[in-house]
């Protein structure tokens, strides 16, 4: 029964880092480049370059929260496995309750808009899940969490520095060819081949470990087809 409660510990450690090594660096992504995704998506006609930067507004603070509604994923089932199913619908309904007072909050009381309402949207599964991920972890005392604060801290960094080459790479590549659809398909066929890659090189300088993990799992379907 320990052994499985350690693997349970160490599937559920492992799948949380898989999550943040995803959900994390398409956070930064959709903050830089949402304005010139949304523009070369839905910018013309009627749509106009206001309308695409309050959009890209809006994407961005829903960008936050990308991360907690990935880990909330994982971290119910994990509650419904240990036949507890009251805590996450206790956290959820929590959760509503802080939704309304901050979306009220941030809609009434700031200049935010309808960016108020995708910020506590945000704000509401970051809460969610450290909810969650705290009870968890008394439940099963522990869930290796030093390593996954670790090998998160490295994600971020890595996150953090292609954001900012990538936001500079889409200054660039727009002077370059224009705010116009094309200009920003060729920005975006630039950067974002550009950012993974630099992400892919940043983490595996950094030794995460859930890099192997993820090239491992993309890699092997691959290789099976071409020892078939």
């Amino acid at each position: 029964a320990c052994g499985d409660v350690e693997e349970f510990r160490r599937t559920l450690a492992r799948s949380l880092g898989l999550v943040f090594l995803l959900s994390v660096p398409s956070s930064v992504g959709l903050v830089v480049l949402g304005e010139t995704v949304v523009g070369a998506i839905y910018e013309g006609g009627r749509f106009r370059p206001y309308d695409t930067h309050q959009t890209a507004v809006a994407v961005a603070y829903y960008a936050v929260g990308l991360a907690g509604y990935s880990a909330i994923k994982i971290l119910t089932p994990a509650f419904y496995a240990l036949g507890d199913a009251r805590t996450p619908m206790t956290v959820s309904l929590l959760s509503i309750a802080i939704n309304f007072c901050a979306v009220v909050l941030l809609i009434e009381y700031t200049r935010l808009g309808h960016a108020g309402l995708a910020l506590s949207t945000s704000v509401v599964a970051l809460f969610g899940f450290l909810m969650l991920f705290t009870m968890l972890r008394g439940k099963l005392h522990g869930i290796k969490g030093w390593e996954l604060l670790s090998s998160t801290l490295r994600i971020i960094g890595a996150s953090a520095v292609m954001g900012v080459i990538v936001y500079a790479l889409n200054h660039e590549a727009l002077e370059w060819f224009g705010t116009g659809r094309p200009g920003r398909l060729l920005a975006l066929a630039i950067c974002v081949p550009a950012g993974a890659g630099l992400f892919y090189l940043l983490c595996r300088a950094m030794r995460v470990p859930e890099l192997e993990l993820a090239s491992g799992a993309l890699l092997r379907p691959v290789l099976r087809r071409l020892r078939g």
